[in-house]
């Protein structure tokens, strides 16, 4: 469990991570950033799960993994219609029912994009 006192600092940090513009850059941000968790001990174990998740098997959710593929709302809006319509049946679920609905998701799509690339450009 992260202390509530760095959350919004790890918060900005991902934010960060997340605006990186290709593969190299995500890296070495990537690398810096659990470096710098690690000095911490409160942070040790989400650093580690954070690079198991997020850095080694599920990498493809920074700006610069879809290089040239708008970021913008309609696919947001896009997304979260699939996710009502496979996922959540279009009903409001309750939290006990709604987190694993959502790890189950993200853990199929993430799967999936691991087996289908994004196109990536040259800069």
């Amino acid at each position: 469990m992260i202390p509530a006192h760095k959350q919004k600092l790890i918060d900005e940090e991902l934010h960060i991570l997340q605006l990186s513009f290709g593969d190299p850059v995500f890296f070495k941000e990537a690398a810096l950033l659990l470096t710098k968790w690690r000095s911490d001990p409160d942070l040790v174990i989400f650093s580690n799960n954070f690079e198991t998740t997020w850095i080694n098997d599920l990498r493809y959710w920074y700006e610069g993994a879809a290089m040239g593929v708008p970021s913008t709302n309609n696919g947001l809006e896009s997304r979260n219609s699939k996710i009502k319509e496979q996922y959540a049946l279009r009903v409001k679920l309750k939290l006990f029912s709604f987190l694993p609905t959502m790890q189950q998701m993200l853990s199929e799509w993430s799967s999936k994009s691991t087996e289908d690339h994004f196109i990536h450009f040259q800069l």
